[in-house]
């Protein structure tokens, strides 16, 4: 069953990497849920904050981390006493 919007209204999304911030980006009309308890959210991004004029934003957060080396997890599971197998694909 899907909710119905109670509103439409451009939100705008406040990005952060590293808890440094890292520029906005507006989403035109965009649905926004209310809930039981008062709340409000918008799909993808999850509970939006009004400011002082009332307008909508969310605050989107990422930290840079390091990538994956495959070699390294195989490395890591048969050190821990695991199997690797490889399934055709």
């Amino acid at each position: 069953m899907s909710r119905k919007a109670s509103s439409r209204e451009d939100v705008e999304i406040r990005w952060f990497t590293d808890d440094k911030f890292d520029g906005t980006r507006i989403d035109k009309n965009r649905c926004i849920y209310k809930n039981k308890d008062g709340t409000e959210t918008i799909t993808g991004f999850g509970q939006i904050t009004r400011d002082a004029n009332g307008k909508p934003f969310v605050e989107r957060r990422c930290k840079t981390v390091q990538a994956l080396n495959i070699n390294d997890i195989l490395r890591r599971v048969k050190e821990t006493g695991g199997v690797v197998v490889v399934l055709p694909p």
